[in-house]
């Protein structure tokens, strides 16, 4: 209720500022027109201060309380953002002017996979599709078995402390 009241009384200080300062524009009178421009900026910035300190006060407290939804949200109200609208204007037509409504976003979004979904066919390669035929082997690859002792090896060159993979394999040797 305190502050309702404060809060009012600043609102009503700064009309009256305003009323004076028209009635100063109204008589021509620029000394007191600035004087009273220079009154009003510094009450509002002084209300400006009052009310972001008000609102990082609240969100230190949210914070302490490991209220993070609240925090968050006093936090994007304190930076300015707004969510009241969709951002559209990342949304370029093909000519490159931004969307203005969701109705031309979905219609770019329609012509972009119409043209991505619907192409020509790739033209095929015979030197390719006659490598892929008959593939030569690779000398690098091996085809044998693996020993025990290769594994060992293997286990034995990996790092301790690390997660198990894929297998299940811890990386540890528990040789």
């Amino acid at each position: 209720m305190a502050k309702e009241h404060s809060s009012t009384l600043v609102i009503r200080g700064h009309l009256h500022i305003i009323q004076l300062k028209a009635a100063a524009k109204c008589q021509q009178n620029d000394a007191e027109r600035r004087r009273l421009q220079g009154i009003f900026k510094a009450r509002a910035n002084a209300g400006r201060n009052n009310h972001l300190s008000r609102n990082a006060d609240e969100v230190e407290e949210d914070l302490h309380y490991n209220n993070m939804r609240s925090a968050f949200r006093a936090i994007e109200k304190l930076a300015g953002k707004k969510h009241s609208q969709p951002v559209l204007s990342c949304i370029h037509k093909a000519d490159g002017i931004p969307c203005r409504s969701n109705e031309e976003v979905m219609q770019r979004w329609s012509e972009h996979f119409t043209a991505a979904f619907n192409h020509l066919p790739a033209t095929t390669s015979t030197s390719l599709e006659s490598e892929s035929i008959s593939p030569l082997p690779d000398p690098n690859v091996r085809t044998d078995e693996l020993t025990s002792d290769e594994v060992i090896r293997a286990i034995k060159k990996l790092k301790n402390g690390r997660a198990a993979g894929s297998d299940g394999i811890l990386p540890e040797p528990n040789c």
